[in-house]
């Protein structure tokens, strides 16, 4: 199966958007793991409505056994119990349906729109890496070198750490399990002012293992109350932070924020769910405000809407519309229609960008109003500062849809005519710098 861009429909401003989702999804695990990953998120798609049950889908992640269910949202990793209860065998996906095959695609239609060829540089890098099951090399390397001038305490401490967490959260230079672990790292050796001098590179090769050996060492020297402090903060701090930027990510004035927040968001989780575990395993007694199962749930969570434009990316961009309009003529309330789109379980839309697909599916494929609809969809772009180029376009070619179905000639004049123009003016910039190559 070849994948394209929305169906190879142009949509101004898909490039970015496409790019910055893409890699956001394809640099949050190991290239394996992102395909399973991407595997849960298909199978939980299509989760079925049964009368009188609680319908979980059973999948195995990590290689570890877990359970989600839609209606209402939960994720769980012990079997769920009770005579309402029906457990689903996750269904097999296409073997096509990959992330490496839909990360070809966005390659294919960069290489043809946008008007960066840098950005296209960095996902030819990315895509090889990826391919052939490795990440992006000299991640370590940066941690090493930030944690020598911390260490040292040469330059200066705030934009070392901002420029770290650019190119792990935000630039995707870093994969974002392994950014985790290290962030964790760094950041718990600063706090408690206890370093670790030898093989300083090869240490955050292996975050993780290094992070529980750390904790370890240190909770057998006079420090351990002090050490036990820190975690605390630490964990507690994350904890608190992974639920503020998933919810600032929904209400964010635009998609790319969300991808953002989203990432943002993971690490937060991560970080908070390794600290955790430490805990646990060495019986450290730190006061935590949460569970381990609690920082779980938060990051398989966040990771869901990290995925979820694997999908929504590739398909017709009425297909969501469509989706929702079903979902309300067989019962479903727009609440529960909002909550699978736009929650701190499924925080795969912004809340803006959510009601727009809601109002297009009653308006162009369900039973609402075209004149409500229109009205609605007007109020949501009169309200739409911040809003990227790509959700502008989204909204103009739903209007142009509500007042064809409307027969309103004039207006669909007026938004064919502004919508071709930005599509013009895409492809010659684009041919321009290609051009120039």
């Amino acid at each position: 199966m070849r994948y394209e861009v929305f169906q190879d429909k142009l949509i101004p401003g898909s490039a970015e958007y496409a790019m910055k989702v893409m890699l956001a999804a394809c640099s949050l695990l190991t290239p394996a793991l992102a395909e399973e990953s991407w595997r849960m998120v298909s199978a939980v798609k299509h989760q079925p409505f049964v009368a009188g049950k609680r319908v979980w889908t059973r999948l195995m992640l990590g290689g570890q056994e877990c359970f989600i269910s839609i209606r209402p949202g939960e994720f769980r990793k012990s079997r769920p119990q009770g005579q309402e209860t029906l457990i689903l065998e996750a269904q097999e996906t296409d073997a096509e349906d990959t992330v490496a095959n839909r990360l070809e695609a966005l390659l294919r239609f960069l290489r043809r729109y946008s008007i960066d060829r840098e950005e296209v540089r960095q996902v030819e890098i990315f895509y090889s890496a990826f391919v052939n099951g490795r990440t992006v090399e000299g991640w370590a390397l940066m941690f090493a070198r930030m944690h020598v001038q911390v260490q040292s305490g040469n330059g200066d401490i705030t934009k070392l750490i901002q420029e770290l967490s650019v190119a792990g959260l935000y630039e995707h230079r870093v994969p974002l399990t392994e950014f985790s672990d290290a962030w964790a790292l760094l950041n718990l050796q600063y706090m408690t002012g206890m370093w670790m001098e030898n093989e300083i590179e090869a240490m955050y090769e292996e975050p993780m293992q290094s992070f529980q050996n750390f904790v370890y060492s240190a909770a057998h020297t006079d420090d351990r109350e002090m050490l036990i402090s820190k975690l605390a903060e630490l964990g507690n701090r994350n904890y608190l932070d992974g639920i503020t930027s998933v919810k600032e990510g929904l209400a964010a004035a635009s998609l790319l924020q969300l991808a953002d927040a989203l990432s943002r968001g993971a690490s937060q989780f991560l970080i908070a769910r390794l600290v955790a575990h430490v805990n646990d395993n060495l019986e450290l007694k730190v006061l935590l405000k949460y569970k381990a199962v609690q920082a779980e749930e938060g990051y398989a969570c966040t990771q869901t809407g990290i995925m979820a434009p694997v999908r929504f990316l590739f398909e017709d961009m009425e297909e969501e519309s469509k989706d929702i309009a079903a979902e309300l003529m067989e019962g479903s309330s727009e609440e529960e229609v909002r909550f699978k789109r736009c929650s701190p379980l499924w925080p795969c839309f912004t809340r803006r960008f959510t009601s727009v697909l809601i109002t297009s599916a009653k308006t162009l494929y369900g039973n609402g109003s075209v004149e409500e609809g229109i009205a609605e969809l007007l109020t949501l772009v009169e309200g739409s500062e911040g809003a990227s180029m790509f959700e502008r376009a989204w909204m103009d070619f739903a209007l142009l849809k509500a007042y064809k179905k409307q027969g309103h000639e004039e207006q669909v004049e007026r938004y064919a005519t502004r919508i071709a123009g930005q599509v013009v003016v895409m492809r010659v910039l684009a041919g321009s710098l290609g051009k120039d190559e």
